[in-house]
């Protein structure tokens, strides 16, 4: 997508510290200048734990940045030098301004239990006897480790120390 003034106007925009030529907009948007022209937009994508990223360009080197860092990095004061950015909404798609904010580890759990993004352990599902017989029953009748933690809903890591300890201990 090219840049046009509607667009410059609707959005305030600052550099990116460390890649010239790159800024980012307080609504979470990746722009590209050229000495041609207003730049073009820089396209983002989920990376495979859900946060979008993209690719900046300096010097010849390739470099991927999550764009709520970003975002945050230019935007947002971080007195507390707070090392996270954590998504208020727990939208991970959702990069403005408004949604984003500088927290520890600690407070980026808390907030996940809060907002139920994240199950409290009383709620995850409980490894029984039965459980235990199961997997082996599933693994008797040839079922890889990864089916057989689809079909009973435990990890992997889980469906192995099962298969390793004949007996049984909770």
């Amino acid at each position: 997508m090219e840049l046009t003034t509607d667009l410059l106007i609707k959005e305030l925009w600052r550099a990116i510290d460390g890649f010239p030529g790159y800024w980012v907009s307080t609504d979470g948007r990746v722009c590209k200048t050229s000495s041609q022209g207003p730049g073009h937009l820089v396209r983002a994508h989920a990376g495979k734990d859900g946060y979008l990223q993209l690719i900046l360009i300096r010097d010849g080197k390739v470099y991927t940045r999550l764009v709520a860092r970003l975002v945050a990095l230019a935007w947002i004061p971080n007195p507390e030098n707070k090392p996270e950015v954590n998504h208020k909404d727990g939208n991970k798609l959702c990069n403005s301004t408004e949604n984003l904010e500088w927290s520890t580890r600690k407070e980026q759990m808390v907030h996940a239990f809060e907002t139920g993004l994240a199950k409290n352990a009383d709620t995850r599902k409980r490894f029984t006897p039965e459980d235990h017989a199961l997997i082996h029953q599933y693994a008797q009748q040839g079922l890889s480790h990864r089916a057989i933690a689809k079909v009973t809903g435990f990890n992997r890591t889980t469906v192995i120390n099962s298969l390793k300890n004949n007996a049984f201990s909770s």
